[in-house]
């Protein structure tokens, strides 16, 4: 009543009664009454703790603990005492959520950008999966849901790609399609080291393969291309007929069946080309060096032979291995000059 009718005596209540909330210790009254297998009233529990009759400030203090503590459980009016594995769990549960709240209030600040936010490696690796994830999938994807609770709110995925952008994880230009279908761009360790232990001279030697270095022999492709992998020649003869060469790079003699350069081909397919980029389909030492028909070195090749008859005719072609050295390095535009 003096509440009701004293704003001032009101106030004065509610400031004892959360002073006392702040030095009330509910693990010490738990401790007393967790064996009793009993329901306890709140004026019965008060006087355990308070060890007097307690007053409405001390009760109401208690009343709030009681209502929001991992110790005791309502039941109606009254309140039972959990068992210790209940409580630990209870304990293991608040634990769980005060660490996901401080997890959203740090990820809300780093969503922003401020600058002065310091993040875990590992928390930030699990971010940047689930964003990219976010952004490959779109909004109705399983991360979507994964921003939209620990943001608090909707994240337009072009703002996440930003982010990732702004983080150095992708390039504003970034490729999504090719990260989608999960198309490797880089060569695995192994696959790189293998395509570098490969010995060109001792190939070369190989029995079988026929000398042909001596031949005008000459690519044509883009001038920006670098893997080289078909040439052709024109050798007149002595009685007017002509022999036209087709020579294809030997990938076979570089790549042997079931190796894992053979195999890392294999689930590769083909080399993809884009307006700003290539990704070959053998390593680089491989698809631009070795395997590339480059000019003034010795490379290893499968030759189509035809034979041209004086009136043009062509013959059935004789295949071999062979070694060759190109000649030139043509591009379309100069043969069209040429032409």
């Amino acid at each position: 009543g003096v509440c009701a009718d004293n704003l001032t005596a009101g106030e004065r209540w509610m400031a004892e009664a959360e002073a006392t909330s702040h030095t009330i210790e509910l693990h010490e009254v738990w401790d007393l009454v967790q064996d009793e297998g009993e329901v306890w009233e709140v004026a019965d529990l008060a006087e355990l703790y308070f060890g007097e009759a307690a007053t409405s400030q001390q009760l109401s203090a208690l009343l709030v603990h009681l209502e929001t503590s991992r110790y005791f459980v309502p039941k109606g009016k009254r309140y039972c005492p959990l068992n210790e594995s209940e409580v630990a769990q209870r304990q293991a549960d608040e634990a769980r959520q005060a660490a996901r709240a401080a997890e959203q209030s740090l990820f809300e600040t780093w969503l922003d950008g401020a600058e002065s936010t310091e993040v875990e490696s590992e928390m930030r690796l699990d971010w940047i999966g689930h964003l990219k994830a976010y952004v490959l999938d779109g909004e109705e994807g399983p991360h979507g849901h994964w921003v939209e609770r620990i943001a608090g709110h909707k994240v337009p995925v072009r703002q996440v790609f930003e982010i990732l952008v702004r983080e150095g994880v992708w390039q504003a230009d970034e490729f999504l399609d090719l990260l989608r279908a999960e198309v490797p761009v880089v060569f695995a360790s192994p696959l790189a080291e293998a395509a570098d232990a490969l010995n060109l001279d001792a190939l070369l030697d190989e029995p079988g393969r026929r000398d042909l270095t001596g031949w005008d022999v000459m690519t044509i492709d883009d001038v920006s291309t670098t893997d080289m992998d078909d040439g052709i020649s024109l050798q007149v003869l002595e009685d007017g007929t002509c022999l036209a060469g087709v020579h294809i790079t030997d990938v076979s003699a570089l790549v042997l069946t079931g190796s894992a350069l053979d195999t890392g081909a294999f689930e590769r397919c083909a080399s993809l080309y884009f307006p700003d980029q290539k990704i070959p389909m053998l390593p680089k030492q491989i698809s631009s060096h070795l395997g590339s028909l480059q000019p003034d070195v010795p490379r290893l090749a499968l030759s189509f032979l035809f034979p041209v008859g004086a009136a043009g005719e062509v013959g059935a072609p004789e295949i071999v291995p062979s070694v060759i050295c190109c000649r030139e390095k043509l591009s379309y535009e100069a043969v069209d000059d040429i032409l």
